[in-house]
């Protein structure tokens, strides 16, 4: 007498009979490369929402190779470094023969920020160091400036501890506006106190030399070059804060650029920076609210929202918004002012702007200096919850900022300032507009 077959062959053989009698077919393989061909095109061009669109729509059609080539750079830029690392060694171990050189050049090229996000920076040195080992030939030769740049960061790095945060009670603290207009929060440590502009704009948190001592900062060996606003290096320490307090909420081991006090001077309106905390203090936060009256809330329990308009790319947070034109992505700076529109956004909608706006000389300032480009004023019109929000006097510019730019725009403190509360979650990744 013969066993039963167990229960999952029987359920195989109804499905088998029944796709087959109504002609179901496997997807081919040349329907698989194209639709992860679109994906992964998507992706290069950081057109990461509608990757994840087109991921998700066809998950169930792509192959386990091609599921994990295109999630490791989704969960990548959806902050998800835990799972992008698995999945890098899942492709390694089980499809290595199939992976070409320039997958794995991409693949190495975002584990180290991988790693960084972990605040593993040992783990993120040691994949640069390969990177520049294996691919330089995968190189422009800015990027591989900028790749021994970062490098230098992560070895002054690689015996430091983790950033922790620690929240004992809901923060709430006010937001002041300093000469510049830009959003400030109060930093203590013991009974050191300072104002630091609050800027998810800035990749890593900055200091002043002069702050940087008050606060008892510790330097670390190695000079950094940082890209100014006008173009020119800026020369910075790698330092970090043992201990920083903001309301109820601790951070320690926070990284900071330390630059000259004359870096973060801007003389023409008698006007000091003396820090500015940056993208991965605020992401290790979790969740922070902004409201129209002020005040900087870090709740103690989470809030919840259905969308998931929110990505991370390296250390640039990017919002995905709609306008007359359709959907874009745009980097989102809680530290400017004012909005600005790239010159792609001008190259999309070249015709109905040079029609409808006049050309002018536009300038704007940053870590270095002053700015001038060609471009012109316009009104920026975003659909958020259903309704236009009106931007008057916006920026476009026509000539490129950056030559490696695929974003249309910065988001700033002008549409955040259109509602009662704005709320970012890093951790589930959306941007609640209230």
């Amino acid at each position: 007498m013969t066993s039963a077959p167990p229960i999952y062959q029987i359920i195989t053989t109804i499905f088998f009979l029944l796709t087959t009698a109504v002609g179901y077919s496997q997807p081919t393989v040349e329907k698989n490369e194209k639709i992860y061909a679109e994906i992964d095109s998507l992706i290069d061009a950081k057109d990461y929402f509608r990757a994840r669109e087109k991921y998700m729509e066809n998950l169930d059609r792509l192959s386990e190779l091609h599921r994990l080539k295109s999630g490791v750079f989704l969960d990548n830029v959806f902050n998800h470094p835990d799972s992008s690392i698995h999945k890098m060694k899942l492709l390694l171990t089980r499809h290595a023969s199939e992976i070409s050189d320039s997958l794995k050049f991409r693949m190495l090229s975002i584990n180290h920020v991988n790693y960084s996000k972990l605040f593993e920076y040992k783990k993120a040195k040691e994949t640069l160091e390969r990177l520049l080992a294996e691919y330089p030939h995968w190189m422009t030769g800015e990027e591989e400036e900028d790749h021994r740049n970062t490098l230098a960061i992560w070895s002054a790095l690689e015996d430091q501890p983790k950033q922790q945060i620690e929240i004992d009670n809901t923060v709430n603290l006010e937001i002041t506006r300093d000469k510049a207009q830009l959003q400030n929060l109060m930093v203590t440590r013991d009974t050191v106190k300072q104002h630091f502009v609050f800027d998810t704009g800035a990749n890593l948190s900055t200091i002043t030399e002069t702050t940087a001592k008050r606060f008892g900062l510790v330097l670390m060996d190695g000079i950094v070059n940082v890209d100014a606003a006008t173009g020119n290096k800026i020369k910075s320490r790698i330092a970090i804060a043992p201990e920083l307090s903001l309301d109820g909420l601790t951070v320690r081991n926070a990284v900071f650029l330390v630059f000259p006090d004359e870096a973060l001077a801007f003389p023409q309106i008698n006007y000091q920076i003396h820090g500015i905390i940056g993208f991965p203090v605020i992401e290790g936060m979790k969740e922070i609210q902004i409201t129209r009256n002020n005040r900087f809330i870090v709740p103690k329990e989470r809030t919840s929202s259905s969308q998931r308009n929110l990505a991370i790319d390296f250390l640039t947070p990017l919002i995905y918004l709609k306008d007359k034109t359709g959907w874009g992505t745009y980097a989102l700076d809680t530290g400017a002012k004012n909005s600005m529109l790239y010159d792609i956004y001008f190259a999309k909608n070249k015709e109905e702007l040079n029609t409808s706006y006049n050309e002018t000389e536009v300038s704007f300032g940053g870590v270095g200096g002053i700015v001038t480009k060609k471009g012109m004023y316009m009104t920026f019109e975003p659909e958020i919850n259903n309704r236009t929000i009106g931007l008057d006097s916006i920026v476009v510019l026509k000539e490129a900022v950056k030559p490696d730019n695929h974003y249309l725009g910065n988001i700033g403190q002008d549409l955040i300032r259109k509602f009662e509360k704005v709320t970012f979650n890093f951790q589930d990744m959306f941007i609640r507009f209230d």
